[in-house]
């Protein structure tokens, strides 16, 4: 499989193999729970069967498949995937389509992993510059809004800056235009996952994409050494 930024796989694709992972999953959990589960648990060959009968209660409970994985849950004798691998064969179900599932999220995490994490920067009037610089690290993320890796990664760019409007537009009226001891806020600007910056107004409109825009942040100095703060 080749790597999913490589193919520039898209949410609806993605979607797509998400429902086929959660009919795999449910494929599996219906023929478990026909079964005695510690014969299943000693088919599957853990010398402590308290342990193996404990992953498989965690298993069958688990929200889906691509959770399970991602998560990589690990137990005495196996990690998620192998004990997914295992399951499937005693079960006797096809395995091809699992082992393809599995290594599609092992990528996919991969290729998350290696993006910039997105968020959305509030530049404000003012802050607390004359406070302790331990004060400023611990509030600077008051005027940082994440954004999920995994919304962003391979949607259409002009949805995601409409996402990322709502979230400025509700972002600035549950806060009533204010952060608490950084000020009015001024304008937000987005940092999308491979480093683009867009900035909006506090209406949620966006104005323009800049470069090489640093906004202004707490710095910790530590005798003639600063530390700045920031994602850039």
């Amino acid at each position: 499989m080749e790597n999913i930024i490589e193919n520039n796989e898209s949410n609806v694709e993605v979607v797509n193999r998400l429902s086929k992972g959660v009919k795999l999953f449910e494929m599996i959990k219906k023929k478990v729970v026909s079964m005695n589960e510690k014969e299943l648990v000693e088919r599957m060959e853990y010398n402590n069967i308290e342990a193996g009968l404990k992953s498989l209660d965690s298993f069958l409970c688990g929200a889906d498949l691509y959770a399970w994985i991602k998560d990589g849950n690990f137990d005495i004798k196996y990690d998620s995937a192998s004990f997914v691998l295992k399951l499937v064969e005693i079960l006797e179900i096809e395995k091809e389509p699992v082992e393809e599932y599995i290594e599609w999220v092992k990528k996919r995490q991969v290729a998350i992993c290696k993006l910039e994490d997105p968020y959305i920067f509030v530049e404000t009037t003012g802050g607390p510059w004359s406070s302790p610089g331990f004060v400023r690290a611990f509030i600077e993320g008051w005027r940082r809004i994440g954004v999920k890796k995994e919304f962003v990664m391979g949607e259409d760019m002009d949805r995601v800056l409409d996402y990322v409007g709502i979230m400025v537009r509700e972002h600035y009226i549950l806060n009533h235009g204010t952060i608490t001891a950084w000020g009015a806020i001024k304008r937000y600007i987005y940092h999308h996952i491979h480093g683009d910056k867009y900035v909006f107004d506090i209406h949620g409109n966006l104005v323009g994409e800049t470069e090489g825009e640093i906004e202004p942040v707490a710095k910790i100095c530590v005798g003639n050494k600063c530390f700045y703060l920031s994602n850039n």
